[in-house]
């Protein structure tokens, strides 16, 4: 009885570091993260663990445009967000305010990638969201 409680603690600790590994941590994710698809430029900039603004600059454009979400982020890597307020600067098809989203984040030391993306607009979206971002020096 001893040996077998003994052998599934020692598996209970085995397993401990591998589970949070998995955790992804706030501190990680702040800065900005940015990322350029067929010259389209996206910088996402995690302000806090509950403010994320979005820029968007699409290929030829002057301006980006920019998205300020509230935020909320699991330990498990899933942020569900909502748009607050779009600052279209130039860019129509921005998506309004008040539309909700979601999306996986794996971050490293310097590079950030974003999946399972669900949200406004069609497949293009969701192409431009997904994907590795490096991490933004200024």
């Amino acid at each position: 009885m001893i040996r077998s409680c003994l052998a599934a603690v020692a598996a209970i600790v085995i397993a401990m570091p591998a589970v949070a590994a998995d955790k992804v941590d706030a501190k990680k994710v702040k800065g900005k993260w940015s990322r350029e698809v067929d010259g389209n430029s996206l910088i996402f900039e995690f302000k806090d663990e509950k403010t994320m603004h979005v820029h968007l600059k699409p290929a030829g454009a002057d301006k980006a445009a920019i998205v300020k979400c509230e935020i909320k982020l699991e330990a498990d890597g899933k942020l569900t967000g909502k748009i607050t307020e779009v600052e279209k600067n130039g860019l129509e098809n921005a998506p309004p305010a008040g539309e909700e989203f979601g999306f996986k984040i794996e971050v490293g030391e310097k590079k950030l990638i974003i999946s399972e993306f669900k949200g406004p607009g069609d497949d293009g979206a969701k192409q431009l969201v997904e994907g590795e971002y490096k991490k933004h020096t200024d």
